[in-house]
């Protein structure tokens, strides 16, 4: 009966975050340079956007390297105009 109990109780758990509860990341649009904040990518624009990153010496977003890239490599951290380290936020 414990064992019944414990796996009952392990299926009703859920992980799953409100799309009004995840933080708002900045996107930078493909060709337009536009910027927006999103907390969950709309559906089908996902190849539109890139997640940004801030310089905060030229004060402009710059798109963030494809997948892990830009944590794997060091110089994709910062500005390609000011060498400035980038941040996620201003």
């Amino acid at each position: 009966l414990f064992v019944v109990c414990c796996l009952l109780m392990a299926g009703c758990s859920s992980s799953t975050v409100e799309t009004s509860e995840r933080p708002l990341a900045t996107y930078i649009r493909r060709g337009t340079q536009e910027t927006r904040e999103f907390r969950e990518m709309p559906a089908g624009e996902e190849e539109m956007w890139l997640q940004a990153l801030w310089c905060p010496k030229c004060k402009e977003w710059q798109p963030m390297p494809p997948g892990d890239a830009w944590q794997r490599n060091a110089a994709l951290r910062v500005c390609p105009k000011t060498r400035t380290p980038l941040v996620l936020k201003p």
